[in-house]
């Protein structure tokens, strides 16, 4: 394993839209970490959901997050050389009654460099 270097921060972020129309709702999370060359650390995390005027209109409304998670994977010879955080959101439908659901998921690796992605499901 390479030497450790000065530790540094660093975040990355993804936005997740469910559009009918318009953008009816969306899912915003950001987490912040720290690495130094030889692992990570997670620092904290922060979810911003929306629902649009149109959203409203259509029915929608943010329920709660439904699932969260933090925590690190191997990684550079390391067990905490990637850290990764996931978030799912609810919104209910009054129209159908059904949930939409918005998940999000996201890493950070000991080097810096990070990634994401999302989805939805009904």
């Amino acid at each position: 394993m390479a030497a450790c270097g000065t530790r540094k921060a660093g975040n990355v972020w993804v936005k997740r839209e469910h559009i009918g129309g318009g953008v009816l709702f969306s899912l915003r999370v950001q987490k912040n970490f720290s690495y130094d060359g030889c692992r990570t650390w997670h620092e904290s995390t922060q979810v911003t959901p929306y629902t649009s005027k149109l959203g409203q209109l259509g029915g929608y409304s943010y329920n709660s997050i439904t699932a969260s998670v933090d925590g690190y994977e191997f990684a550079n010879s390391n067990a905490n050389g990637r850290t990764y955080t996931e978030r799912t959101a609810k919104w209910n439908d009054s129209i159908t009654s059904r949930g939409n659901f918005i998940w999000v998921r996201m890493h950070a690796n000991w080097n810096g460099t990070h990634g994401g992605d999302s989805g939805m499901y009904l």
